[in-house]
């Protein structure tokens, strides 16, 4: 499990949110989310859940089994959004590791300015 623990210690980290907000936004208290991220308690299968339908992001990527971090079976989009992000993703594996950084950050301004994002509420990009 230890591979898990610092996957999703890392994962937390990349979505720029501390310990308190991660646990808030999967309905658990700071104590509890604490102790899964430090090892001191054993999550459990609900909690794996929880993360992966919040974040669209894989259970086998956040317990060190896998290293694609998107699984898109569950992922339901329009034709249209798919060329898009296929589109996204293109350009970005295209780019040096400052224009990566570049684009995380412009995105990362487009979604917290709330004026791009869906019903204009703030919302964060779990894709950069």
């Amino acid at each position: 499990m230890r591979g898990g623990l610092s996957r999703l210690k890392s994962f937390r980290q990349e979505m720029k949110l501390s310990q308190k907000d991660f646990a808030n936004s999967i309905g658990l208290n700071l104590s509890t989310y604490n102790n899964y991220e430090t090892g001191a308690r054993e999550p459990n299968s609900d909690f794996w859940i929880a993360i992966s339908q919040k974040y669209n992001v894989s259970i086998d990527f956040l317990l060190g089994l896998s290293d694609k971090r998107y699984s898109n079976t569950d992922k339901k989009v329009t034709d249209e959004n798919d060329t898009q992000e296929k589109l996204l993703l293109k350009n970005y594996a295209s780019l040096n590791q400052e224009g990566r950084e570049r684009l995380c950050n412009y995105s990362d301004d487009l979604v917290s300015s709330g004026r791009y994002t869906k019903n204009n509420k703030p919302d964060f990009c779990a894709d950069a």
